[in-house]
This record gives structure tokens, C-alpha cells and sequence, in this order.
């Protein structure tokens, strides 16, 4: 019986490491993420609304986030800006490509039951909208940069 070492997908899977399931390392880079992701979004609606209107509240409620109002704006350039840096944040928390869909799905999940436990279910489509276009854009800005991260050359000692 030929061993699976022996065997070219055997040796390519080794080569290129198994995620092992760590339930704790997985925890822990979800909380991880969440506290980042409510940290991007503090220092973005510092800068953009300003801390003299900032409240716990206006995380979560979604009457704030409209496009009829400059205010409502500055909330969505905020949570635009704050899925950037996530998607940093990403390619350093998580550093895999292939689990960055997982954690910005999972982040955003866990805001929108924030949002329903402190605002109730929210009820605007710019909410809906911006929520939407904020998970797509850390997915794939957060894709693109643990790909380009996972494709660098490795550097060997002597090389030519």
C-alpha cells in the first residue's frame, strides 16, 4: 500500500500545511476582529461626525445611516472607511485568503445583532445597503491582500 507521503497531492498538502481545527485560536480571532472592527469604526466617526454627537448608539442605530442628511453621509463614509481598515486588520488577524469570506461575514453578523439587541431590527435600506457594500469590500480588499501576502517569494539564505 502506497503511503499518502508518496503520493504528489500528499506531499503538496504537507508542503503548503493543514489548518489544523483550533476552536480557541478561532474564538479568539473573532473577538479579536469584532473589537478591531468597533475600533476602525470609533476613530472613523471621530474623525468624520465628531466625538461631541459620538454615543454608544450611534453604532447601532440605523435611523442614523441615511442619505438625506450630511450627517447621514458622514456615517457611511465612516463605516466605508472602517471596512478598509478591517480588511488590513484581516490580513494580519487571520492571514489566510480562503478564511477572510468567514470572519467579515461572521464580524458583520455579530453587528447586526448588536444593532437588533440595542436599536431593534434596523429598518432603512441605506442601512441595509451600507452593511452590504462594508462586508463585500473587507472580504475582498481582505482577500486580495492575504493573496498577495500568501504569493510573495520566499526568501532562501544563498540564493542566487
Amino acid at each position: 500500500m502506497e503511503s499518502q507521503s508518496a503520493r504528489p497531492e500528499g506531499r503538496l498538502r504537507s508542503f503548503f500545511g493543514r489548518d489544523s481545527f483550533d476552536p480557541l485560536l478561532t474564538i479568539g480571532q473573532m473577538i479579536t476582529m469584532q473589537c478591531l472592527f468597533y475600533l476602525s469604526l470609533a476613530l472613523t466617526l471621530e474623525v468624520l461626525v465628531g466625538s461631541e454627537r459620538l454615543t454608544v448608539r450611534s453604532f447601532f442605530d440605523s435611523s442614523l445611516i441615511t442619505t438625506s442628511t450630511t450627517e447621514g453621509w458622514r456615517f457611511i463614509s465612516a463605516f466605508a472607511c472602517a471596512a478598509v481598515l478591517d480588511a488590513c486588520f484581516l490580513c494580519v488577524v487571520v492571514g489566510r485568503a480562503k478564511k477572510c469570506l468567514d470572519f467579515a461575514a461572521t464580524t458583520y453578523l455579530v453587528h447586526f445583532a448588536s444593532c437588533c439587541a440595542v436599536a431593534g431590527v434596523p429598518k432603512g435600506a441605506g442601512w441595509w445597503v451600507t452593511t452590504g457594500v462594508a462586508l463585500s469590500v473587507t472580504a475582498i480588499i481582505g482577500e486580495y491582500l492575504c493573496v498577495s501576502r500568501e504569493l510573495r517569494d520566499i526568501p532562501v539564505a544563498g540564493g542566487r
